[in-house]
Formats: C-alpha cells, structure tokens, sequence
C-alpha cells in the first residue's frame, strides 16, 4: 500500500492528517513528560536513600543507585519493621526478597491480586518505619502520599539530612 492509500483509508475513517499528526505529538509528549518525571524521580531517591545510608555509616551507599540494591540499602537503614506483634529482624535481606517474590506472585492468575496488596502492606510499614525514625510526626501523611501518590522520592530526599529521632 502506498502512502495515498492510507491517507485515503484514514480520510475515509473519519480522521484527517492533521488531528492524527496532533494525537501523536500529544501523546509523544506525554510519553517524554513521563520519562522525564520517571528520571528525575529515580535520582532524587537515589540520592536521599545514599544520603541517608551515608549518614547512618552503613558501607556501600552506592548501592542505591541500583535497582534492588536501593531496597537492600532502604532495608539498612530502616533494620526491622513491626507488622502487629510480629517483627521482622534483617530487612536488608527481607526486603529484596519480599518484593521481588510478591511481584512474581502477584502474576498468578485469580489470586495474584492478593499477592499485589501484600506487597503494598509491606512496603507501607517499611516506609512507615523509615518516616517515623526521621520525621515521627509526619511519619503517617509520608507513608500515605508515597504509597497513593507515589512521592516516596520526594519525601526521601526531604529527609536525606536529618538525624535519626530519638
């Protein structure tokens, strides 16, 4: 088929050349935005997380730059986490491993579902440990707007300078 030809089937449809070429660079922009916002998240975590490691003098902060390696680095800092009496000791070792094994659950037909809540529950109390040892009395709206907003990196790279609350 030659060009003429789609532009004929595309006329022919109901869209013209114009509002379609609009389509595409509306969504080529959004698609850039995202990609943008995707980069500039990914190092502001970074940084804070590394920051943080730095400060607490936990060796390798380096590896917050690197996927796993920043749930490795944010289970350092955070030590353990309380679910209801239950506490779980290591989670340098706990979190990367939780989080991938929830995300390959959560594929499973029917009840991965189940899998996908577990591991947001288990990264709102890791979160929730991490904001109540830097910032105890916002420690509940960080948690809430990381997880339902996704602004973990802005509240991470809020604290990367504060010292551990006593």
């Amino acid at each position: 088929m030659s060009s003429a030809d789609y532009a004929d089937i595309l006329n022919a449809s109901g869209y013209d050349q114009a509002a379609l070429g609009t389509m595409m660079a509306c969504g080529g922009a959004a698609i850039a935005f995202i990609l943008i916002l995707a980069i500039v998240a990914y190092v502001f975590s970074s940084i804070g997380l590394m920051t943080l490691a730095k400060n607490k003098g936990i060796e390798n902060a380096w590896l917050a730059w690197i996927p796993v390696g920043n749930l490795y680095i944010l289970g350092k800092i955070v030590e353990t986490v309380n679910i209801g009496t239950w506490e779980i000791p290591k989670m340098e070792l706990w979190l990367p491993l939780g989080v991938f094994g929830l995300a390959v659950f959560s594929n499973i037909d029917h009840v991965g579902w189940i899998f996908s809540i577990a591991s947001v529950v288990f990264m709102g109390f890791t979160l929730y440990k991490l904001f109540t040892k830097y910032r105890p009395s916002q420690a509940v709206l960080y948690t809430v707007l990381s997880i339902v907003l996704g602004l973990f990196w802005v509240f991470v790279f809020v604290i990367r300078n504060d010292q551990e609350a006593a």
